[in-house]
């Protein structure tokens, strides 16, 4: 048997779908494997009338007709968006669960502690590809009680035109919407190359990653692994569709009937990296540090963080201390100290107001807060001290 194995060999998709095809193959003999890159290679009707069948990734088809040749073999198409390219009639399709990746999105952001998420790709106000990649995530946000951000890129491809990976701070519109996003935020790419740009850009515009945007791609292609920050990536299926096109082609060369017609395998792992988890790479650490962040000066405790960490104390603390260079119960005590003492320097804000805002419940566990970290010196005394250093550094 004769079987056209037609992937662009550009994409990691198609990569892993030759592994799995191959795969197939080694382990039930009895084909012959022709490889045709339909991007670089137009297939003539010549070498057609010598094939069996074939697998196809319908979408990369170059314009030459290749579609058009094939039609009436045998063919399994690996779906990786909507429907059956043009000329290929109505093959067997094996593709990914798009729904799985909104699933996939909205649990990782959730569980990071993110209450506002998005997504940034092409074409998104076609019908066809808005119904499979984002109303499926814009649903799951709204039953989540997650606010949505979304942005179109068309006609930017930086998939096509890496270069925008690097000129994308020029696309005025997606600077502003970085800018107006409210954050923290979390971001879904349509994939790696567009969630790559969105960290250069937002990185270049001086926004934390992941501390304000966190970034999430598709694909887990080598620019995203490769990329500072590394690219936090959903995982797609490629080997297991391409094994499974493998196993649904020899039914169809065998006679066989192949039902369903489409089979959607899911998306199941995500790859983390530091664009969504942090030096970390765990989501609950990195959980626990975004919590850290917003309650340092309300006196969060060691245990309070292992408990939303999901952890033990033990590993907390190291967790901390080799991610972050950060002792917990020291840092905390610093930036409350930091925080009174710049209060009280700069502000006419009363003392009480003070001591609540950095997590005291009562004056007198204030002043003696102040009195540790200041040599013996209370609130209002230092104040006073401050102000006297002050006009003498400036006099009238």
């Amino acid at each position: 048997m004769n079987v056209a194995l037609m992937l662009p060999l550009f994409y990691e998709y198609a990569r892993n779908l030759r592994r799995g095809v191959l795969d197939w193959v080694e382990a039930n003999p009895g084909w012959r494997i022709i490889e045709i890159d339909p991007s670089a290679q137009p297939l003539t009707s010549r070498l057609a009338r010598h094939l069996h069948g074939a697998i196809v990734m319908g979408e990369m088809l170059s314009s030459s007709g290749a579609g058009f040749q094939l039609n009436g073999l045998p063919l399994v198409h690996c779906q990786y968006m909507g429907g059956s390219p043009e000329g290929l009639g109505d093959p067997a399709t094996v593709g990914f669960d798009h729904h799985t990746i909104s699933r996939l999105a909205i649990d990782h952001f959730q569980a990071l502690g993110l209450e506002v998420v998005g997504f940034v790709g092409l074409k998104l106000r076609d019908g066809a590809v808005r119904s499979i990649k984002v109303t499926p995530m814009q649903e799951m946000a709204r039953t989540a009680g997650m606010r949505w951000a979304e942005f179109d890129l068309y006609p930017v491809n930086p998939s096509e035109q890496p270069e925008w990976v690097w000129e994308g701070r020029n696309l005025r519109d997606l600077v502003a919407f970085i800018h107006n996003c409210p954050k923290p935020a979390g971001l879904l790419a349509q994939d790696d190359y567009v969630g790559t740009m969105l960290c250069e850009i937002a990185q270049g515009l001086g926004y934390r990653i992941p501390e304000e945007i966190a970034v999430l791609g598709q694909g887990n292609r080598v620019i995203g692994r490769t990329g500072h920050p590394s690219l936090s990536s959903i995982v797609i299926p490629g080997q297991e569709i391409g094994w499974a096109a493998a196993a649904r082609l020899n039914l169809l060369l065998t006679g066989q009937q192949v039902n369903p017609r489409v089979t959607l395998l899911p998306c199941e792992k995500i790859i983390l990296r530091t664009s969504t988890t942090g030096a970390s790479h765990e989501t609950g650490i990195e959980r626990a540090r975004r919590h850290f962040e917003r309650h340092a000066l309300g006196g969060v405790t060691v245990q309070e963080l292992a408990v939303v960490a999901g952890c033990s104390v033990k590993t907390l603390r190291s967790r901390f201390m080799e991610n972050y260079g950060v002792e917990i119960a020291k840092e905390v005590r610093e930036r409350r100290k930091s925080a009174a003492l710049r209060m009280l320097e700069a502000t006419e804000l009363d003392i009480g107001e003070i001591g609540r805002h950095c997590g005291f419940s009562s004056a007198p566990n204030f002043f003696n807060f102040v009195r540790r970290q200041t040599g013996g010196l209370g609130p209002a005394e230092y104040r006073r001290q401050a102000l006297r250093a002050k006009a003498n550094q400036f006099p009238a």
